[in-house]
């Protein structure tokens, strides 16, 4: 390893330091060393960096997100007239609509017990409430049930916060991608998720003020194994930080985790006013739930009630 190896490995050091102070010291800090180290101007933005190159390092595709999507709401619609009116019965739950209709940003994270499918009750929620037109609300969904398999590179924690990362930067708004440095891309080739979180948050700090942003990922508990306990529980406080504690966020955030059978990792990291576990008991009709009246009535009715809270 040369000088300058050694010099970008200890460059990238100091940076992940500088994140955990974000900001004000990060920038302070940095006018510091432009003073008594002249070396560490070699810390720089990535000049000229768009989206779509970031996306590239992350090797986000747009067209994997979209047919997860579609997979799940073809399943959903292959559903049991049981297991569609489960679906409905979620989405018309005190407890969802209460965290939707708010005016502020709010988490929510639903236990469906019993249900421990790849493909339950709750991710075909996520994929209905995916189809939300962009000019009323950006949506970002990742379903955990549809990478599980270890050889698959899209699954893992740092996958699913590309992904989700990749999302964000393909709607039509002027990310400012600055804030990352030069030494950090071998970090993001790799997918680290401390930086992966870093960016997310970023990102989400630049949408305008009331922009509605709904964050979804089924099917966390997936990942709540021993190799992903760290990963998890960075992604789960990056959420909750941009959801109850983070002043510089203006768009309202809301936050969707859900989960087949029960959480144990992400609950903890919860209030108990965050998690909900539907009751196994719910009305039926042996109608089946009509998907496409969903998004009608979700437009016509809850879209509105929002916006009224939300002036």
């Amino acid at each position: 390893m040369g000088p300058e190896d050694i010099e970008n490995a200890l460059i990238r050091v100091i940076n992940r330091y500088l994140r955990l102070f974000e900001d004000g010291l990060r920038d302070i800090l940095a006018s510091i060393n432009t003073i008594s180290e002249p070396r560490m101007q070699r810390t720089r933005p990535l000049r000229g960096l768009r989206p779509q190159e970031l996306c590239n390092i992350l090797e986000y595709d747009a067209s994997l997100a979209q047919y997860d999507i579609d997979f799940v709401r073809d399943e959903g619609y292959a559903f049991s007239y049981k297991e569609q009116e489960r679906t409905q019965a979620l989405i018309q739950s005190h407890e969802f609509q209460r965290w939707f209709a708010s005016p502020r940003s709010e988490l929510l994270l639903m236990n469906v017990s019993g249900d421990n499918s790849y493909v339950s009750a709750a991710s075909y929620a996520c994929a209905l409430l995916a189809t939300i037109p962009r000019t009323r609300a950006i949506t970002l969904s990742f379903y955990c049930g549809l990478h599980v398999r270890p050889t698959e590179k899209e699954t893992g924690v740092g996958p699913l916060l590309a992904n989700l990362i990749g999302q964000l930067l393909n709607i039509d708004f002027a990310f400012d991608l600055t804030f990352l440095v030069q030494q950090e891309q071998p970090e993001l080739r790799a997918l680290d998720v401390d930086l992966l979180c870093y960016t997310l948050r970023k990102l989400i700090r630049q949408l305008p003020r009331d922009q509605l942003i709904i964050c979804m990922i089924d099917g966390i508990s997936f990942y709540e194994s021993p190799w992903y306990r760290e990963a998890i529980k960075a992604t789960t406080d990056t959420l909750v930080e941009l959801v109850e504690e983070d002043d510089d966020t203006e768009a309202i955030i809301k936050v969707l985790l859900t989960c087949p059978a029960s959480s144990i990792g992400v609950a903890r990291r919860l209030s108990r006013g965050q998690t909900f576990t539907p009751e196994e008991d719910f009305d039926r009709t042996n109608q089946g739930f009509d998907g496409d009246m969903f998004g009608r009535e979700f437009n016509d009715q809850l879209m509105p009630h929002f916006r009224r809270r939300a002036a």
